[in-house]
């Protein structure tokens, strides 16, 4: 199972050097950017929430490295109340509404990488129109 998600997380990242910049001028972030980004770890929460049904659990194991990487990236570009609506909007969509998972799940990220922001969490009611950067808190 190890080897099957490296080979995806490779293939992941040649899809996103290999890709266009077709992000819109001022905007750091996109859904399809985004969503990239978090396959690694939507991955990882599958496979867990498969396994565990209730995680945190021992069969889990750690989180991909390329996970904490990439929230990290994801993190230091979050510079605007647009960037929190939208990185709202594509969790939602793509982890809470797609994949099923339990959105204390993805909130649970950020600590278990040691990436100093907070994601609250999020699930089928979230009005991510009212998201503002201040809901991503820095220096938790």
């Amino acid at each position: 199972m190890n080897k099957v998600v490296t080979i995806i997380c490779c293939v992941v990242i040649m899809l996103v050097l290999a890709r266009p910049n077709t992000q819109v001028k001022g905007h750091k972030h996109s859904c399809a950017n985004l969503k990239v980004r978090l396959a690694p770890c939507l991955l990882h929460l599958k496979h867990c929430h498969r396994v565990c049904k209730s995680p945190p659990c021992d069969a889990c194991g750690a989180l991909p490295s390329l996970c904490c990487l990439n929230l990290d990236m994801i993190a230091r570009k979050m510079n605007s109340d647009e960037d929190a609506k939208m990185m709202c909007s594509c969790i939602k969509e793509k982890a809470i509404e797609k994949d099923r998972l339990p959105g204390f799940e993805v909130s649970r990220l950020p600590k278990a990488c040691l990436i100093n922001i907070k994601i609250p969490v999020i699930n089928a009611n979230t009005d991510c129109s009212r998201w503002k950067k201040k809901n991503i808190k820095h220096g938790v």
